[in-house]
């Protein structure tokens, strides 16, 4: 009777194991649509929350950061030769209001200081010459040109970077505001110092 049985088991059919795989495809696929309903999508507002929440468009608050700052580094500095230029006078304007300024000029190789203060060739090095966390670096550059300068920044690790009136990049922004750096854009940093300093008066 034994011998019969499996006769005819070997002779049925095998639907379970076929049943079998159509359970545990269904399973994985259950998995996959929980495991993909759980991933933002690129652009999501869960994503970009993080970062961008470092990336600072309202005056007032740039204005608040502006004077809170105690050392600023100056990437695009001008000389006194360059006096009626923002990337002098602005910076000019800081230190008379009582900000440390770090020159960090991109050209001019003959000169050693400005504004009385001994200049640094990259940010990096005006970081380590401070002995302490740069508050700020305030970039006098093209657009064109601020992406080059992402590493350089990223080494120093300032509060924030501050691109002057005019400045956008936004491959370099998000870079910098990844790395926990807060950004501010196409914005005078003097003209918000000045707005910051009335509103505490």
């Amino acid at each position: 009777m034994a011998t019969l049985n499996l006769l005819r088991n070997l002779n049925t059919p095998r639907k379970s194991a076929t049943h079998d795989i159509k359970i545990f495809n269904s399973h994985q696929n259950n998995i996959l649509r929980r495991f993909k309903s759980k991933v933002p999508a690129m652009g999501d507002t869960v994503a970009r929350s993080d970062w961008t929440a470092n990336l600072i468009t309202s005056n007032e608050e740039a204005a608040r950061l502006a004077t809170s700052f105690k050392t600023v580094a100056v990437l695009g500095i001008k000389t006194e030769r360059q006096g009626d230029q923002p990337a002098f006078y602005v910076p000019q304007y800081l230190s008379t209001a009582g900000v440390k300024v770090i020159p960090v000029p991109v050209y001019f190789p003959e000169v050693k200081e400005i504004l009385g203060q001994p200049v640094f060739r990259s940010v990096a090095a005006a970081a380590e010459a401070a002995g302490a966390a740069l508050d700020c670096v305030n970039v006098f550059r093209r657009p064109a040109d601020v992406e080059g300068h992402v590493q350089d920044v990223l080494a120093a690790q300032p509060r924030v970077v501050w691109l002057q009136s005019g400045i956008r990049c936004p491959k370099a922004e998000e870079a910098w505001a990844r790395a926990g750096i807060q950004v501010v854009a196409d914005k005078c940093l003097m003209v918000l110092h000045r707005q910051g300093v009335a509103a505490r008066l």
